[in-house]
């Protein structure tokens, strides 16, 4: 079913390339925290043209929109800004949340005490060296 939606697709979406920079991109908190502080600064100048608020405001307004409190001190008024707030409080909500919680829980629970592959097989050699000699 799933082969059959994908050749309905434009091939844009269909390339697994992109599926790869997303993943890419989503597994750095660096590059996630890059992208959160890029959208901050992006959302805050248009914010402040849209709504004829200082840069200050306007980082205000996004850093409070960003995480979710909404203080109400400043809200948009014009449609631009209004559709601007959509944008990107789903974003931020939908997109860059998730996106940071799946990084620090990946550092959390990634094992460090795992065998790297060149071990395994260094262990799997000792033990045949060992049952070698006890034969």
């Amino acid at each position: 079913m799933i082969d059959e939606i994908e050749k309905t697709m434009p091939e844009q979406l269909r390339d697994k390339s992109l599926k790869r920079h997303i993943i890419w991109f989503a597994g750095s908190l660096y590059r996630v925290a890059a992208l959160y502080v890029g959208s901050i600064l992006l959302c805050s100048v248009l914010f402040s043209l849209l709504e004829n608020k200082t840069l200050l405001e306007s980082i205000w307004w996004c850093l409070v929109t960003a995480l979710t409190i909404g203080y109400g001190d400043i809200a948009p008024v014009t449609t631009g800004g209004r559709i601007l707030a959509i944008f990107f409080s789903h974003f931020w909500v939908f997109g860059i949340a998730p996106l940071i919680v799946v990084n620090v829980l990946q550092a959390v629970t990634q094992d460090r005490d795992k065998f790297t592959n060149e071990e395994q097989e260094e262990i799997k050699k000792l033990l045949k060296d060992i049952h070698a000699k006890v034969k």
